[in-house]
């Protein structure tokens, strides 16, 4: 099944999440200007929050601490047809215990 199928599949209320709103937007399925801000918006903070997650897992792997992105520091990336689509309010990565240390001194 299509992306924008499964989407209009949804229930209104489903729809409706300003969550959405980005991918509605992307996928052509919303084309109002509040969507379109949306989008935007979504775009350049995630490219930022993006960039300084790179900036984060290199220093991360210079120093021999594993770090592995989580929810919306993977998925915007990996598993959304664009950055702009998957809003983030921030980055989740997973940590070893025993390198918790090491990692928040990052």
């Amino acid at each position: 099944m299509r992306l924008a199928t499964f989407l209009e599949s949804l229930p209104p209320s489903v729809r409706a999440r300003t969550e959405l709103r980005p991918l509605r937007y992307h996928l052509g399925l919303d084309a109002s200007a509040d969507a379109r801000a949306a989008y935007h918006q979504t775009l350049v903070r995630n490219l930022r929050a993006l960039a300084r997650l790179d900036e984060i897992l290199d220093a991360a792997r210079a120093r021999c601490v594993q770090l592995l992105p989580y929810k919306g520091a993977l998925l915007a990336r990996d598993h959304y047809p664009d950055p702009g689509t998957r809003p983030m309010a921030d980055l989740d990565l997973l940590v070893r215990p025993a390198q918790l240390e090491a990692a928040v001194a990052l």
